[in-house]
């Protein structure tokens, strides 16, 4: 990967990390954007074995997950 067009730099993930997408869009029944971000990470970086996790709401947004005081 570069940065900044400049010269290639380390991946800035480490094998096996998982990530949990939140919001709309990313719910287990309809993962949208989270499959084609896993195909394309399962096709470019398969020796990272990153886990992809989604979990949210249909209509949920990241202001929905902040908790009241």
């Amino acid at each position: 990967m570069a940065a900044n067009g400049g010269s290639p730099s380390s991946t800035p993930v480490s094998p096996g990390q998982t990530f949990l997408f939140l919001g709309d869009h990313t719910s287990p029944d309809a993962p949208g954007y989270v499959d084609l971000v896993r195909e394309i990470l399962q096709r470019f970086h398969p020796e990272l074995g990153l886990r992809l996790i989604t979990a949210g709401a249909p209509g949920q947004s990241a202001a929905g997950l902040v908790s009241p005081e």
